[in-house]
């Protein structure tokens, strides 16, 4: 390689090299001057400033630094090619970020995310506590909704405001949730209840009316006119009703007048053989207070 001197005095303000480049123990300092570049171990720098191992820096200011496919722009990170990869050393290192973060796009986490006691690993949220609750409260006026018709892998209800599912209901209403239904049904008057476990059903049934338990009844056409659950006698019900009751007794005739709608009661007249109602002769008689007896005959009593 051609060796290009220095001109002028020992060394100028400028010192020019001619076109020639300069190195300092082969690469460790080399001065491109061709390409107007430096290499640090490097005699091929490929850029106007070129490490070939590691940097060491208190402070490095610059307005903008590409390092690989990493640029730093102000307070900008980016890449120009493929993701920005942050990593710890190890796997139980952690990268701490200060204060809020704010991302504008999505985030995807290859791992779990941990955020104070809540624990998200894939579709599972879950705390890291036992006994820790996970509450979710919407804005003011606002619901929590879920997209999906079906919420499954409920837990047992321990409390009484405990969610359950449609299966766990069934199970609860057709089991032991049916006896203990029928248990908490009391018999009302004129009201039967029974339980079959097995079939597993409830049944309640009225009862009979009889002459001392109030209860359902039939009652005949003939005599009885039923609407809307009233009950009314009929003219026919009111005669058989009436016949069967008053029975004629001596010197008494009764009679059922359906045109008038009325019942009449007459004492018959008084026979020789029949008790009933007379009238006497006030000249032969004396009648008072229901009382009679015969007048003076001939001046005389009889």
């Amino acid at each position: 390689m051609a060796v290009g001197r220095i001109s002028g005095p020992l060394l100028k303000s400028n010192l020019l090299r001619q076109g020639i480049d300069l190195a300092f123990e082969n690469d460790l300092l080399y001065l491109d001057v061709t390409n107007q570049r430096i290499g640090v171990n490097t005699d091929s720098p490929a850029a106007d400033f070129e490490i070939q191992g590691n940097l060491v820096s208190s402070e490095i200011a610059s307005q903008q630094a590409t390092i690989d496919d990493i640029v730093i722009n102000n307070n900008e990170i980016s890449s120009q090619l493929g993701d920005v990869l942050i990593s710890a050393p190890t796997e139980f290192d952690n990268i701490n970020l200060q204060n809020n973060a704010i991302v504008n796009g999505n985030i995807t986490v290859s791992g779990n995310a941990i955020f104070d006691d809540v624990l998200i690993s894939n579709s599972t949220i879950s705390t890291l506590s036992s006994g820790t609750n996970i509450t979710l409260v919407p804005g003011t006026g606002a619901n929590i909704s879920v997209s999906d018709t079906r919420i499954t892998d409920v837990a047992l209800p321990q409390e009484k405001t405990d969610a359950v599912n449609i299966e766990y209901l069934e199970d609860f209403v057709n089991t032991s949730g049916t006896s203990t239904l029928a248990a908490n049904i009391n018999d009302g008057e004129a009201i039967d209840t029974s339980f079959n476990s097995i079939s597993n059903t409830i049944t309640i049934a009225a009862e009979l009316a009889t002459d001392t338990n109030r209860g359902v009844a039939s009652f005949d056409a003939t005599d009885f006119t039923v609407s809307n659950g009233n009950v009314s006698l009929n003219l026919e019900g009111i005669q058989e009703l009436v016949t069967l009751v008053i029975v004629d007794g001596e010197g008494i005739t009764t009679n059922f007048d359906r045109e008038k709608n009325e019942y009449e009661i007459s004492a018959e007249t008084a026979g020789y053989i029949n008790k009933g109602i007379a009238s006497f002769r006030s000249t032969d008689f004396l009648v008072e207070d229901g009382n009679v007896s015969l007048d003076n005959v001939d001046g005389g009593m009889f």
